[in-house]
């Protein structure tokens, strides 16, 4: 490092125009001091590594800015594990999110299968009750076509009464009595 310029062999290319002036301002007394700063630097092999710097300005005796002492801290791996903790926590944010996003369709899929059985309840205390008077209204139909039938036996009687002998309304009685006995009127 002795005898090379800081920017050129140590700042990465993309911001040493951020860099230089800053140390420049720093040296000249133009900038208030700092204690520290965080940055990228290029090793000797050319990797980047991210550094914290403790900075301090050196004076003469006279008061003159002398030197800038600066000490960095190599924080590469913090700021890899600071950036990986980011991402997982954005990746457990998305997945939080994701999660609530489901158990809000199971929610509402939940209350559509409550409805539905719902429905399905109603539709059968409703079907039950509306099948038991259709069944009934199929008997009643029966005994009314049977009931029919006898007063069409009984018209047909009293209109023969005057006009009919004995044995032919005796004949039409017994015809009564056995549609009576098919209907089982007591």
């Amino acid at each position: 490092m002795i005898g090379k310029d800081w920017c050129t062999n140590f700042v990465p290319e993309q911001i040493r125009a951020d860099v230089r002036p800053v140390i420049s301002a720093l040296l000249e007394g133009d900038l208030e001091q700092f204690e520290y700063f965080e940055n990228p630097i290029l090793t000797s092999d050319g990797q980047q590594r991210f550094m914290a710097w403790h900075n301090t300005v050196l004076y003469d005796d006279e008061g003159r800015i002398e030197a800038l002492l600066s000490s960095g801290n190599d924080i590469t791996e913090s700021k890899k594990a600071e950036k990986d903790a980011r991402l997982a926590y954005q990746q457990l944010q998305d997945a939080n999110n994701e999660l609530k996003e489901m158990q809000s369709q199971i929610i509402q899929n939940e209350k559509l299968a409550s409805i539905g059985q719902l429905a399905a309840g109603v539709a059968h205390e409703i079907n039950t009750p509306v099948g038991f008077v259709a069944s009934n209204f199929q008997t009643l139909e029966k005994y009314v076509q049977s009931f029919l039938k006898l007063l069409s036996i009984y018209d047909e009687i009293a209109g023969q009464i005057e006009t009919s002998d004995k044995i032919q309304l005796l004949e039409k009685r017994t015809l009564i009595g056995k549609a009576r006995d098919e209907m089982h009127i007591d």
